[in-house]
């Protein structure tokens, strides 16, 4: 039942009147249509009145709101989905925006509709589609919006490949979707002209469909600074064991060399307590032989990284000197 659909044929008074549409409100975020408004009994004089007396406020071209109910940017989205056409919903950069991916905040309000079923509306990026399917939509916060699939597909076009990459990591951490929903949703999308496809395709084609996630974008973007200076992709969230005892899970490593980095903030760690647990921890790994650099912020600046870069790669040759020089090296360890 839609939100108009329990107070329809009610036959009550303005005062009714404005209760129902004040229950309908505080479905949307404090808005309602014209023509929810007349589905339970409002009239066009009584429109003009409400506007008027400043109890209501008109928003968007048949879109009000409930004077007094908050303004915020998600009102302004679902307001612009109302309007558009009844077949809209946040998309691309929005909805981006709404699933919480990485990277995108102060995005422009931006709706898809079916072709040949919307209007432009001012300061509204608007799309429109030849299909929209409904497992391609759902709701959150209270807005009709493409799902994670659609719209991580969506914002390809937009977004630059570092950008897409720590979205689709994000998405993929928090379940959202799995690679192998993401990339049959991307085959059934790809066409001829579809912006962002071959992006996205590059994007899922350089994953290790069995290998960990990164558990942050600083340590998405620490793997793409190694492989950009020439060093191999490392293993993520690798554990670190002496025997069947666990000593440590670190950020990435080699471990045919026995080469651990992490990524050190107090934020991410947890605080300074949480900070001095890590270091006696790395202090068993290293008494193990493995040899762990620390990455910061600073490192992952392009100032920074050329210095760790070259730290790591220095290591990485000299362990492979040895290890040509003496066969009995065991895996090139240290």
């Amino acid at each position: 039942m839609s939100v108009t659909g329990a107070w329809s044929n009610a036959g009550v008074g303005d005062d009714g009147l404005d209760r129902q549409i004040a229950w309908i409100a505080t479905q949307q975020l404090g808005l309602f249509t014209a023509r929810q408004a007349t589905d339970v009994g409002a009239t066009p004089r009584l429109v003009r009145t409400r506007l008027a007396s400043a109890r209501w406020d008109a928003l968007r071209p048949g879109v009000f709101r409930v004077a007094g109910a908050p303004v915020t940017w998600h009102q302004d989205l679902l307001a612009a989905c109302l309007a558009t056409s009844s077949t809209a919903v946040a998309s691309h950069r929005a909805a981006a925006v709404l699933w919480g991916f990485p990277g995108f905040d102060g995005e422009p309000i931006e709706v898809t509709a079916t072709r040949h079923q919307w209007h432009r509306l001012p300061r509204v990026v608007c799309h429109e589609t030849l299909e929209l399917p409904a497992y391609d939509v759902t709701r959150r916060d209270s807005i009709p919006v493409t799902t994670p699939v659609r719209t991580l597909i969506d914002v390809a076009r937009y977004a630059h490949r570092a950008r897409l990459e720590e979205a689709v990591d994000d998405a993929l951490r928090r379940d959202l979707t799995t690679l192998d929903r993401l990339t049959r949703r991307l085959v059934d999308l790809s066409r001829s002209g579809r912006p962002g496809i071959a992006k996205m395709r590059a994007v899922l084609a350089a994953r290790d469909p069995a290998g960990a996630l990164p558990e942050s974008v600083q340590e998405r973007r620490l793997v793409r600074l190694l492989r950009r200076h020439g060093l191999p992709a490392p293993c993520l969230q690798f554990e670190i064991r002496d025997g069947d005892r666990f000593l440590a899970r670190v950020d990435a490593a080699y471990p045919d060399w026995r080469i651990a980095i992490e990524y050190d903030s107090y934020m991410f760690h947890g605080g300074r307590r949480r900070h001095e647990v890590d270091l006696a921890r790395r202090n068993r790994v290293q008494a193990l032989g493995w040899q762990v650099f620390h990455a910061t912020a600073a490192d992952l600046r392009s100032g920074h990284a050329p210095e760790l870069c070259r730290n790591i790669s220095r290591l990485l040759r000299g362990l492979a000197s040895l290890s040509d020089a003496d066969p009995r090296t065991n895996d090139g360890a240290a």
